[in-house]
């Protein structure tokens, strides 16, 4: 996937960073994705950014299956599924971003579709 019209811009508070095109398409990727897993599966989505996870965090409040969080969130935590959403763009500061472009899908070695047993 790849949002070339996405934008960053300064969350609230002017201290972290978003970039909502790229949260819609997380959006709607992470909505299409419990048609395609296993029942139990779980994803999660991380960003380095508060405010990115902030706006994300909103959309799936209350949802077990679906957790967002920080990078440091998710140290030694597990889901089935991961979506990275690293909100920089061309008009990201080179020091905010620390060399992260690219948003990627990716998933335990358990295939979609087979059961746990």
């Amino acid at each position: 996937m790849d949002v070339p019209y996405g934008e960053s811009s300064v969350g609230s508070g002017g201290r972290s960073w978003r970039n909502r095109a790229e949260a819609d398409q997380v959006r709607q990727t992470v909505d299409e994705l419990p048609a395609r897993l296993p029942e139990d599966a779980t994803v999660g989505v991380v960003t380095p950014f508060r405010a990115q996870k902030d706006a994300l965090a909103r959309v799936w409040a209350g949802d077990d299956r679906v957790r967002v969080g920080t990078v440091h969130a998710f140290q030694g935590g597990r889901r089935d599924v991961m979506v990275l959403s690293p909100v920089a763009t061309d008009n990201t500061p080179p020091r905010t971003t620390h060399g992260c472009r690219a948003r990627s899908i990716s998933g335990t070695s358990r295939s979609p579709g087979r059961s746990r047993s």
